[in-house]
């Protein structure tokens, strides 16, 4: 897609927030070691137990909140379209912890 050709603004900084940044696979190892949700003490995951938590959030993640935390942050031309986006972008890196797992 070619973003030049776009005229309404907002498409750029939609698309460039869609884009899955490059992993640091040591960093991800290091946080995935020291892991808290809903525990006193850390965890260490998998990258496949990370990919599949992240995946399970983001299919109860509603649009719902999606407005209610991150639409008093944006201008209104960066909020169209964002649940979608944040869905793509999660599924996307989901599947990149998976694979980096199976390495």
């Amino acid at each position: 897609m070619d973003i030049q050709r776009k005229s309404d603004p907002s498409q750029k900084v939609l698309l460039e927030i869609s884009v899955v940044p490059a992993l640091n696979i040591k960093t991800l190892k290091d946080r995935f070691e020291k892991l808290s949700i809903h525990r006193e003490k850390p965890k260490p995951i998998s990258f496949q137990q990370g990919a599949e938590l992240l995946k399970e959030r983001m299919n109860t993640l509603t649009e719902s909140e999606i407005e209610t935390e991150l639409y008093p942050l944006l201008p209104p031309h960066q909020r169209s379209g964002l649940f979608n986006i944040i869905r793509v972008t999660a599924g996307r890196l989901s599947q990149r912890i998976a694979a980096v797992g199976q390495l």
